[in-house]
């Protein structure tokens, strides 16, 4: 079944992008599942809107390395300062603004902070589209078989973090907080790391 196919490779996507992940997973920890539940609605909207782009052609553009070097310089620089970000939290010094479009309303916030990362983190872009294009190629599918296909991928980015979620939030439970204090600060460091890694890398 197409689905199920799609539903399959969606997974094997979502094991290679790393830092939304981890930040899906530090939002858990430290605010709750709603808070990350929105976020992981936001990865999922941006993740539907790369494998539509991937369905339209773009990939061809991606691929001008003038192109590829903007993201990877845009995108790692935002990674670098939701990365800060999290190790400052520790302190409760704040750099990232609440973007609160309802008053009071922690949830809104998350929602466009994640939205964010993900549209710029040049992994998703760059993998996402690339891989995706090159499996309509490669299964040379007609266009109803790609929607279900598409629908199963996008279903994965789902149905993953929405896991992702759910360990962040036993694990606020469990961990003390000291530990929780540790933690933070090597997600913020791995996001820094990755960030570098993607800038510094030769294509």
């Amino acid at each position: 079944m197409l689905f199920l196919k799609g539903l399959r490779f969606g997974l094997l996507l979502q094991l290679a992008i790393g830092p939304v992940c981890i930040f899906i997973f530090n939002l858990a920890s430290n605010n709750g599942f709603l808070n990350a539940e929105a976020g992981v609605i936001a990865v999922t909207m941006i993740d539907s809107l790369y494998v539509m782009l991937a369905i339209l052609g773009i990939s061809a553009f991606i691929k001008n390395q003038s192109t590829q070097r903007l993201f990877k310089i845009l995108g790692s620089t935002i990674i670098t300062y939701f990365g800060l970000s999290i190790i400052l939290g520790v302190w409760g010094i704040k750099i990232l603004p609440e973007i609160n479009l309802f008053t009071g309303n922690k949830v809104s916030s998350s929602f466009i902070q994640v939205l964010l990362l993900t549209a710029s983190n040049p992994l998703t872009i760059l993998f996402l589209i690339g891989i995706f294009s090159a499996k309509i190629v490669e299964t040379n599918m007609n266009k109803k078989n790609i929607k279900i296909f598409a629908f199963g991928t996008v279903t994965a980015t789902f149905v993953f973090m929405t896991i992702i979620t759910l360990i962040g939030v036993i694990a606020h439970k469990f961990i003390p907080a000291l530990v929780m204090n540790i933690l933070n600060i090597s997600v913020g460091l791995g996001l820094i790391y990755f960030a570098i890694t993607k800038v510094l890398k030769k294509d």
